[in-house]
């Protein structure tokens, strides 16, 4: 109920190259969660038209080992490979964590962890292993495409091992 106010400060968005904070996408996009989708983050063609990249950040740093997996729990039209990245925490950031972490992500200076979307009709939990990282505080992010997959994500957790 709560998921909004609790999560939408550490979350900034990127569609067609616009960094928005979560605030300001879900004026624009009020369906890709709210109450009517039981506040699931959902990259519908409805929402976006077809085949949009939503690039999704997580503007609050983990500190994480080679030990971390990222759970997710999500439901997706169709098995695509996806795409789930770590960008470590540069020492000082003077522009917005999202614009940062999409910068990486083009210069090819983040980590691309080993992840698919997986063809659920209901929702499903996939682990993905963060083995080849450094002992470090990154930032997460993910891209959800308004294609065939159209996935919708319940949660996120990360754990330690």
């Amino acid at each position: 109920q709560n998921a909004i106010s609790t999560y939408a400060s550490n979350l900034s968005m990127i569609l067609d190259g616009r960094y928005q904070t979560m605030a300001d996408f879900l004026t624009a996009y009020p369906q890709f969660c709210s109450a009517a989708n039981d506040f699931v983050l959902s990259y519908s063609q409805a929402c976006f038209n077809w085949d949009k990249s939503v690039l999704t950040v997580c503007a609050k740093p983990l500190s994480l080992t080679k030990n971390a997996e990222i759970v997710m729990s999500y439901q997706s039209g169709s098995s695509e490979a996806g795409s789930l990245y770590l960008v470590q925490k540069p020492q000082k950031i003077d522009i917005p964590i999202g614009v940062y972490v999409n910068t990486e992500i083009d210069a090819n200076r983040a980590v691309s962890l080993d992840f698919q979307w997986l063809q659920s009709e209901t929702f499903i939990t996939t682990i993905t292993e963060c083995t080849g990282i450094s002992d470090g505080e990154y930032y997460l992010a993910w891209v959800g495409r308004s294609n065939n997959s159209h996935p919708k994500i319940r949660f996120l957790k990360v754990l330690e091992g």
